[in-house]
């Protein structure tokens, strides 16, 4: 398998962590190259992404993004190289409306 730029899109379940990108196989890689999040809904929300190791958090800085907007959690930079790592996102209430959604850009290394 060649490298590899992928996209994920993923609806969020409100105060519930979702995984927008999943462990790496055995031996493999990802890189989050961006994280973007969607607030379909017609209130405001505050957006949480972490990284996730084996159930050890590594939490990045709360994006508060108004209705119907679209804003930025990452800019990349964040590696996952072992198969218990991945990266999640959750907002700070459930939707009155319309979930929203992340969609990620990833690299990947075979």
């Amino acid at each position: 398998m060649a490298a590899a730029f992928v996209g994920n899109e993923v609806a969020l379940n409100g105060t519930t962590w979702v995984t927008v990108v999943a462990a790496p196989g055995a031996g493999k890689q990802r890189e989050l190259l961006s994280c973007w999040v969607d607030n379909l809904d017609t209130v405001d929300h505050t957006f949480d992404l972490r990284k996730n190791k084996a159930g050890v958090f590594f939490n990045y800085p709360s994006v508060f993004v108004s209705s119907l907007q679209r804003a930025q959690l990452s800019s990349g930079g964040i590696v996952l190289d072992a198969t218990d790592e991945s990266i999640e996102v959750k907002d700070d209430a459930t939707a009155t409306t319309t979930a929203p959604k992340a969609d990620a850009g990833i690299f990947e290394v075979p």
